[in-house]
């Protein structure tokens, strides 16, 4: 009964800390006329951003993200958004998947508003074949194109600590895509509905990324159950 006391107390301890560093490195999400500053989590990959988005490891030139480890499908005519703590640390993945049989083209501009970033794009799908990515200071202009039946987006790397990032997808060449939607790790589907044209905001500090408190409570049960096994095989 100690042993198991003394796990089911380290899972209370270490249930703690996992809370506390989400209520410590809290992520925002806002949008003017929209959403509010709302507090978000990012999703877990163990391995790297390339291999999160997995790029024409199923079907070519697209966006192939493992279900399997909680990532988010791509959805016909949406452009999702999401957070993803992969090895380089954390990360924004965007993904356009139009509902045209002809493919679609979209055309986006991120800017970090803290000025004091250098950020770089850990995945370009498509490019340089077709797509295009410029960089002017601490801008970043990209235009995607993509075929029936495939999807296009990018992975930013946002890790490092403090962040502000601006996106907006541009109105020319948007009548592929019907929704923006930032999609979170939360079970019970809380996904961020944008409006689709206007500018948002993604900030907060990624040295430390904010995780749900489910996992958490995951922790501590798994803790306390590893004690109490332990226990019975004494």
């Amino acid at each position: 009964m100690a042993i198991a006391s003394r796990f089911l107390a380290a899972g209370v301890a270490l249930a703690g800390a996992l809370v506390a560093t989400a209520a410590q490195a809290a992520i925002y999400i806002e949008q003017s006329g929209t959403v509010a500053q709302t507090e978000v989590f990012a999703h877990r990959f163990a391995g790297t951003a390339d291999e999160a988005y997995a790029y024409s490891t199923i079907s070519g030139f697209s966006y192939n993200g493992d279900v399997e480890h909680g990532l988010p499908l791509a959805e016909a005519g949406v452009a999702t958004v999401f957070l993803v703590e992969t090895d380089e640390g954390l990360t924004l993945f965007t993904v356009f998947d139009a509902t045209s049989s002809s493919g679609g083209r979209q055309n986006s501009r991120w800017t970090y508003l803290d000025g004091n970033r250098s950020g770089a794009v850990l995945v370009n799908d498509d490019s340089p074949n077709r797509d295009a990515y410029d960089r002017s200071s601490n801008t970043f202009n990209f235009e995607h194109a993509w075929a029936p039946g495939f999807t296009d987006g990018f992975v930013f790397d946002i890790s490092g600590g403090p962040f502000d990032l601006q996106g907006e997808l541009l109105a020319a060449g948007a009548t592929w895509l019907t929704s923006l939607v930032f999609v979170t790790p939360d079970t019970n589907d809380n996904d961020i509905v944008l409006s689709l044209h206007d500018a948002f905001r993604i900030y907060g500090d990624s040295a430390e990324t904010p995780i749900p408190g489910a996992v958490a409570f995951g922790a501590l049960g798994f803790a306390g159950l590893v004690g109490l096994d332990r226990r019975r095989r004494r």
